[in-house]
């Protein structure tokens, strides 16, 4: 039997060659590889950890701001609304107010005279029917024109009390457009804060797929250069087994 076919054929170890072989004591350069690899290893993974940790708490933080400028947001347009509705009730209560005044102001008449009033409540059945309203114009011409609103200063109150319905009303609806307004803006913004906070979302999830990628591929090259050093490694084996192998064949 030739050398060649014996390397060839690669005959399975015997007890004789394994006791001589022993791979971890007369391999130290194995046990040095080994010992790189779980170092390299053990910081790959700190590594990851420490990134992934920075990765959540940038996260974290930056939705605790998000959720905090939010709430002063809405404290401040809660404080905005508040305000405007303390505005718009003052404002008719003091509408209220002018208009008492102007009705105070058209009710104010001068009393009935009480002799005049006395003969006119007690006057006797069998008189004729007086006509009260002719009797107070012949009698007293002052109070007949404030009555029936025939001085000028009457007058022009009254002609003044449906211009200022009028001015009131329209400052109502006024302040109704101006509401709508406000109520449409405000959902607008509503509206582009949610989209920027689903942005947002988006944006950190796709960091995370694109880091947890990133690891993934490092841990698949990793596993190749550790197969590959297995594989340097039984090769380096086998040939030490074919050697000796030779050398019993030989012997």
């Amino acid at each position: 039997m030739s050398a060649e076919n014996v390397i060839v054929q690669k005959p399975k170890p015997t007890k004789t060659m394994l006791s001589r072989v022993d791979p971890l004591q007369s391999s130290p350069e194995l046990k040095e590889k080994e010992k790189k690899i779980q170092e390299q290893t053990k910081l790959l993974e700190e590594a990851r950890q420490k990134r992934a940790q920075m990765m959540e708490n940038q996260y974290e933080e930056a939705l605790r701001q998000e959720k905090l400028q939010i709430q002063q947001q809405e404290q401040q347009k809660q404080l905005q609304h508040e305000q405007r509705i303390t505005e718009i009730r003052q404002n008719k209560q003091n509408m209220y107010k002018r208009r008492q005044e102007l009705e105070a102001k058209i009710s104010k008449v001068t009393p009935i005279n009480p002799d005049i009033a006395y003969k006119l409540e007690k006057r006797e059945p069998e008189q004729p029917k007086v006509n009260r309203a002719k009797l107070i114009k012949q009698m007293h011409p002052q109070l007949y024109q404030w009555k029936h609103g025939k001085t000028p200063k009457t007058a022009q109150i009254l002609k003044q009390i449906p211009t200022m319905q009028k001015a009131a009303s329209d400052e109502n609806m006024l302040e109704s457009k101006k509401l709508a307004v406000q109520k449409k803006e405000i959902a607008k913004e509503n509206q582009s804060e949610v989209v920027l906070r689903e942005s947002q979302k988006q944006a950190v999830f796709q960091e995370r797929q694109n880091v947890e990628h990133h690891h993934h591929e490092e841990k698949q090259t990793h596993e190749q250069l550790h197969k590959h050093e297995q594989d340097e490694e039984h090769h380096q084996l086998n040939n030490c087994f074919s050697k000796y192998a030779v050398e019993d064949q030989l012997s």
